[in-house]
């Protein structure tokens, strides 16, 4: 066990050894007296009564900590959560064909579940400024990865920039097809890397809420 936990325990002890000697000087004036049991039971009573008003504290501190660390550990499980929906949606990056993965296997309704859950946390009961901001941004990068996903599936010529420079170079390079369909090719590249951005940002968010909330175990 670390010194932590023995120390309310070391206290306890301090305080009854402390209530014994207290209890015995004021029964002998401090020595100047014989001992009287009478007044060693008024003492008792008189200080046994401050020794529960102070424990009634300590425990009453000691449930506070305990709930607090429970809200903490919920709501590290919400981010713990919205770190892996992340994860499985970034898994089809990996696809050759991007574009295609994420238009079979995503749907709106992923990230917009993720967002109502961390938008139920308090964000006071975090307690810590650095991890409230933390979480508020992981928040609105999961919202931005969902319509960076959205830009993929639909593609580069239903971007606004991107459409426009493509449709512009669909005339330039009429009689180079290969390099136009290089030119769309790093487009596609362009949007799924958009995608990238917003999972490291949330993973980096993530970790700034895991390093805060573990300092206060």
């Amino acid at each position: 066990m670390i010194w932590r936990n023995w120390s309310p325990v070391v206290g306890i002890w301090g305080l009854i050894a402390g209530a014994g000697i207290v209890s015995y000087a004021g029964a002998t004036s401090l020595g100047t007296r014989p001992y009287d049991p009478t007044i060693m039971a008024s003492w008792v009573q008189a200080i046994g009564s401050i020794g529960a008003i102070l424990g009634a504290v300590w425990v009453a501190r000691h449930q506070q900590r305990v709930e607090m660390a429970k809200r903490r550990d919920a709501i590290f499980a919400v981010a713990t959560a919205a770190v892996l929906r992340t994860d499985e949606i970034a898994k089809h990056l990996e696809h050759k064909d991007p574009q295609s993965a994420m238009a079979l296997h995503f749907h709106r309704s992923i990230t917009d579940s993720v967002i109502s859950a961390m938008n139920s946390v308090p964000l006071h009961e975090i307690g810590m400024p650095n991890a409230i901001l933390a979480f508020a941004s992981m928040r609105d990068q999961i919202g931005f990865l969902a319509y960076s996903v959205e830009q993929l599936v639909a593609g580069p010529w239903r971007h606004e920039d991107l459409g426009k420079h493509l449709e512009r170079a669909k005339y330039d390079f009429a009689d180079e097809p290969e390099t136009y369909r290089e030119l769309i090719e790093q487009a596609n590249r362009s949007l799924a890397h958009n995608v990238q951005v917003h999972v490291r940002a949330i993973h980096q968010e993530f970790q700034v809420i895991e390093r805060e909330l573990a300092s206060k175990h």
